[in-house]
């Protein structure tokens, strides 16, 4: 086989350990490897786990990107300074961009490869000054060109900013999926644990899950643990706000990279972010047979079907939450039954085996 008949894959990621972007590329790379697919990957974030499969380098984008080349437009001149040599020394016949950042590497567009890209954020209005986003990516949009979204609700977020109705058949919803795991650990139900697991950002409403948690303890004789795992810039505050004596029952732990012992052990998950684009935690809850707890915000609702696979609760809703929360704690059957249902829908939705075939009907148009 000649060289220009190979199929060279350039991925440009953005990774964090334990998130949703990160476990997008390993199943990424997972998925092209089984393809038997030349691939790069230039990781411009983090660095990534030993254990993925790993042709590329570490880009680490200097301060100044943050303080001028963030916004567009200016952040396309960033764009094309790292992007022209990678696609130069690397020509690939396609290249993939998965990004957490609203404008990051949207200069991608520019280059005659077929492009993916793929953005896992909740899409702000980038359409301020005379040349917008909106103007930029409809500009290129094609066959060849085209953008992946991982909820419907994001699809309807990306045409409300970004693309123009004419060019809907240019974005494809491929939800997100996890690996399914399998775990040793067990329940005990003289102890009900409520576990979450999410970086510890503002958006993720930690201090909302410690009021949620703090009620739901003080209506209930039952011993009820509530564990919160991730990092993040709110970790030490929200330590110091739960109350002394709550401390051994409201707990933030540091993250892990496999939660499968966790997931195990636990009762319910309890999701209070105000924005999601589908919500990868719970899916994993999902795929341990967890009832989920959530507020109703962005693709949320994709992955719970209200009353059936968990519960959605209408966003800020405390009372409702703790409401639902001790309804599960004080019914065994329901929980097992609505967690039963859970891991039969993630199945049939969010295993990898349906993520990839969705990803290979994407790759053979």
């Amino acid at each position: 086989m000649k060289d220009r008949d190979i199929i060279k894959y350039l991925i440009i990621a953005e990774y964090y350990p334990n998130s949703g972007v990160g476990t997008y590329l390993n199943n990424l790379t997972n998925y092209l490897s089984k393809k038997s697919k030349v691939i790069t990957i230039v990781n411009i974030q983090s660095k990534m786990t030993s254990g993925i499969f790993f042709d590329g380098f570490y880009l680490n984008r200097p301060s100044i990107f943050r303080r001028v080349f963030y916004k567009f437009p200016i952040s396309l001149i960033y764009d094309l300074y790292v992007l022209l040599p990678l696609i130069f020394k690397h020509r690939p016949t396609h290249v993939i961009v998965s990004v957490a950042s609203n404008v990051n590497f949207l200069g991608v567009f520019f280059f005659s490869r077929n492009i993916t890209f793929v953005n896992h954020s909740v899409i702000k209005n980038e359409n301020k000054g005379f040349f917008k986003v909106r103007h930029f990516i409809n500009l290129f949009l094609s066959s060849k060109k085209k953008i992946i979204a991982v909820s419907e609700f994001q699809k309807s977020n990306i045409l409300q900013y970004w693309v123009e109705t004419r060019n809907k058949n240019y974005i494809t919803v491929i939800h997100n999926a996890c690996i399914e795991k399998i775990s040793n650990a067990s329940k005990t139900n003289s102890t009900i644990r409520i576990i979450t697991c999410a970086n510890l950002v503002s958006y993720k409403n930690p201090m909302i899950w410690i009021k949620v948690a703090a009620n739901v303890i003080s209506k209930s004789k039952i011993n009820i643990v509530f564990e919160w795992y991730g990092d993040g810039p709110l970790f030490s505050i929200c330590e110091e706000l739960v109350d002394d004596h709550l401390k051994s029952r409201i707990i933030f732990k540091r993250a892990i990279s496999d939660l499968s012992d966790k997931y195990s052990s636990s009762h319910i998950y309890l999701h209070t972010s105000e924005q999601e684009t589908h919500g990868l935690s719970i899916i994993e809850a999902m795929s341990f047979s967890l009832p989920c707890v959530a507020f109703d915000v962005g693709g949320i609702k994709e992955s719970i079907i209200n009353n059936n696979y968990g519960f959605l609760v209408k966003y800020g809703d405390v009372d409702e939450m703790v409401k639902i929360l001790l309804m599960l704690i004080n019914d065994e059957n329901l929980r097992n039954e609505i967690g039963k249902n859970a891991y039969s829908y993630f199945k049939s939705k969010f295993s990898i085996p349906v993520w990839e075939k969705n990803m290979d009907k994407f790759f053979e148009k």
